[in-house]
């Protein structure tokens, strides 16, 4: 029994399988929080490009001389929907004039935030 346990440890077949099978769960765990990662990184480019678009829809209609608003906040509306913006993942306020910042009060300026 002695030498069948001293032939055992000392045999090298078989080997790489105990390799594998020690790192195989930090490889798949580090492939699980890789792709993680760039799923967030690419929900966060999507909402702020849908940020951008509302901004600037918001903008122009400022450009053209909304004195209310409320044109401001429908270009900016419209322009979320348009660019697939989902209400129950997250949230947005439009503020004209902008309630807060550097420019608050200022009904040339228009705020919006994701």
């Amino acid at each position: 029994m002695l030498e069948f346990v001293r032939l055992f440890w000392s045999s090298k077949k078989g080997a790489t399988a105990i390799v594998v099978a020690v790192t195989l769960p930090v490889l798949v765990t580090s492939a699980a929080f890789g792709t993680e990662a760039a799923f967030w990184t690419y929900r966060h480019r999507l909402v702020q490009q849908q940020a951008d678009a509302a901004a600037y829809a918001g903008t122009l209609e400022l450009m053209e001389g909304d004195e209310n608003g409320i044109d401001v906040t429908g270009a900016i509306e419209e322009s979320l929907a348009i660019n697939g913006f989902r209400g129950d993942i997250g949230t947005y306020v439009a503020e004209w004039p902008p309630k807060s910042g550097a420019y608050a009060g200022k009904k040339s300026r228009a705020g919006f935030r994701v």
